[in-house]
């Protein structure tokens, strides 16, 4: 039977596979996470501001609510996915809400008010009177209470 329906190997060649290249390591260990373009062109990852870069290391500027996927890849470098192109990922130091230059000064608003009720609210009422249970010497002397 052997002779019949064996297979003839060829024994040069390894059964070991082939070690995969660092890139095919870095993407495929590579953490995926769902982001949306500000309305300052930039990205929130990890608490801080990331822009979109391409390979010449230019910003480049998407539309708000623009959809991506943030790439975190297996040495901790950044990438994201738009529209199926990827860019790279540089960090924004300091991303300000408001301009120094062309935004007024907020304006210091006032704390409200707290609301105290009056001693004759009802909830304040019950207590009030055990209050003044306790001043009865006062009446005693003449004094009012």
């Amino acid at each position: 039977f052997n002779k019949q329906f064996a297979l003839h190997l060829n024994d040069t060649l390894s059964v070991f596979e082939i070690q995969p290249t660092k890139e095919l390591i870095n993407t495929t260990l590579a953490i995926l996470d769902k982001r949306v373009i500000d309305g300052g062109h930039s990205i929130k990852y990890k608490n801080n501001y990331y822009i979109p870069v391409d390979s010449r290391n230019e910003k480049q500027y998407f539309n708000s609510k623009t959809k991506c996927m943030v790439i975190q890849t297996f040495d901790d470098e950044l990438l994201v996915n738009i529209d199926d192109i990827i860019y790279g990922l540089a960090k924004i130091e300091k991303h300000e809400i408001t301009s120094k230059e062309f935004d007024s000064a907020t304006i210091a608003t006032k704390e409200p008010k707290k609301y105290i009720p009056p001693i004759t609210h009802p909830w304040k009422q019950a207590s009030f009177n055990r209050y003044l249970a306790t001043k009865k010497h006062r009446e005693e002397f003449g004094v009012n209470v």
